[in-house]
Parts: C-alpha cells; structure tokens; sequence
C-alpha cells in the first residue's frame, strides 16, 4: 500500500516536470500525502498496540519504517521541485545550455535514484524481518 503511495507521489512529481501546472502539482501532492498519512497512522497505532504488549523490537522497527517512509517522501518531492525548477531554466535557455543543463538534470536524477534504492533496500530489509 506505502510503496503504491510513493510510486504515486513519484509520478505526480514527474507529471509536474511535464504539465508544469502548479495548482495541479499541488493538489496532488496533498491528497497522496493525505493518503500516505493514513498508512503511516496506522503503523503508528500498531506501533503503539505492540509497545502495549511488550513488543519492542518490532516497535522500534516500525518506528524505523516510519522514518524511512517520511525521508522517501521528503526526497520525492525535493526531487520534484528541483526537476521543476531545472525544466523551467531549460525553457529559457539557448539550445546549446539546454545540453549542459540536460546533464545536470541526469546526475540529479542519478543521484535521487540511488538514494531512493537505498532507502527501499533498508525498507525492504525491515519489512522482512518482521511480519507486519
């Protein structure tokens, strides 16, 4: 459910790039943030139901989680404004900085990439090590 929510909010950032509709961009990113909130809710009352019933290590685990999710999703949409900002120079240059600022964008997005990949792995090693 969080990684469908994320692979959202991804694509709503990537849409931005391309649409370069603000408002749009906005509404979007609250109401997948609204959904995401949800998740995270809910982990934070199974967090809080575990630590009740002595359950730390897999409280901690969840917390651990949570953590990640918001830094996933902190870097998404850093990502994305910082993809919008670079489309929009890109608008405004001459075609021969278009090349240079084209190969910025790729190293950013590199960059973004690998963090994200991280991120996911030390997700995807927290969540099978417990059963949620």
């Amino acid at each position: 459910m969080i990684k469908k929510i994320l692979s959202k909010l991804v694509s709503v950032n990537e849409t931005l790039g391309e649409t370069k509709n603000t408002e749009a961009y906005e509404a979007n990113v609250n109401l997948v943030n609204e959904k995401l909130n949800e998740s995270i809710n809910s982990l934070n009352k199974t967090k809080d139901l575990l630590k009740d019933i002595e359950q730390h290590q897999l409280a901690s685990n969840i917390k651990n989680l949570i953590d990640l999710i918001e830094e996933k999703k902190n870097i998404i949409n850093e990502n994305g404004k910082k993809v919008y900002a670079f489309k929009v120079r890109m608008d405004k240059v001459e075609d021969e900085k278009k090349a240079v600022l084209n190969n910025e964008l790729l190293k950013i997005q590199d960059g973004f990439n690998k963090t994200i990949n991280l991120i996911d792995a030390k997700i995807e090693a927290i969540v099978n090590t417990q059963i949620l």
